[in-house]
């Protein structure tokens, strides 16, 4: 089992940029990204000037410590448009796992035409995995965002960076084993009144 921390807000100091929902709205936008299964239907996006970084930061919901430090990872779908430049002229999709405002771990997704490149369609990029390292280092999993930024490409402008759904996953609290525990407690309950 895992555990889901979802965008529910926007970072209160580092804001959400210049970035817009499908429909050209800048309030709650984190609403387009939320959901527990994609769909492209609604998104948020920005359009870059080609030499500028446009960051946008939501806080997420929270999640317990999971006390380990493995299954940790960042899910993004997005895509990537060159405004009709060359290949690899659009623009990069970096993602933070901020705590605070303190990045724990980050990824670059390049602008290409591979299946783990950011192209024109939109793709699910679920392979951001932390390292143990990383994982260990986050000390309140209750103050946890993501920040998402289009890096420029190549292009003189006319790039657009659109993102479709953002979650950071954990594994669940505690190691499990309570109910073999009480199964342990009940036999010796049980063997208590006989006599040797």
């Amino acid at each position: 089992m895992a555990q889901f921390a979802r965008p529910d807000g926007h970072h209160p100091s580092l804001g959400i940029g210049d970035w817009y929902d499908e429909g050209g709205g800048t309030t709650n936008i984190y609403q387009a990204i939320d959901e527990a299964s994609a769909t492209d239907g609604d998104y948020i996006e920005v359009a870059g000037d080609g030499s500028s970084d446009f960051p946008a930061t939501f806080t997420l919901s929270n999640v317990t410590d999971p006390e380990s430090s493995s299954g940790h990872k960042v899910v993004i779908r997005a895509l990537g448009n060159n405004g009709g430049m060359g290949e690899g002229e659009g623009p990069d999709l970096r993602v933070d796992l901020l705590e605070g405002t303190t990045s724990r771990a980050n990824w670059l997704i390049e602008h290409g035409t591979g299946t783990d490149e950011l192209t024109d369609s939109a793709q699910t990029f679920d392979s951001n995995t932390l390292t143990p390292t990383q994982a260990n280092s986050i000390t309140d999993y209750t103050d946890l965002s993501l920040k998402i930024t289009l890096q420029p490409g190549d292009a003189s402008g006319g790039e657009t960076l659109r993102v479709h759904q953002a979650y950071f996953e954990c594994p669940e609290a505690g190691g499990g084993g309570g109910g073999d525990s009480l199964q342990a407690l009940s036999g010796l309950s049980a063997l208590s009144g006989l006599s040797v």
